[in-house]
C-alpha cells in the first residue's frame, strides 16, 4: 500500500496502516497475509500525519 503512494505524499507525511477486522478475517480464511496491494485494499485504516517542515525537507533530499 505504501509503495502505491506518490513520492510527494511519502516525503511530506508519515503513513500508518492499522489492520481492520477484515484483515484478520482474510488471514484466518486464507492462512496467509495479503500478497498484493489489490488483496490488501480495504483491509487497513490509513492514517496520514504531516511531517514537521524541516524533517520533511530533509527527508525529501535524502
Amino acid at each position: 500500500l505504501y509503495e502505491r503512494l506518490e513520492d510527494w505524499d511519502k516525503d511530506t507525511n508519515w503513513h500508518i496502516f492499522v489492520p481492520k477486522r477484515e484483515y484478520y478475517e482474510f488471514v484466518g480464511e486464507h492462512g496467509r497475509e495479503p500478497e498484493t496491494a489489490k488483496e490488501a485494499e480495504g483491509l487497513f485504516h490509513h492514517f496520514r500525519y504531516p511531517k514537521i517542515w524541516e524533517i520533511g525537507a530533509v527527508a525529501s533530499v535524502a
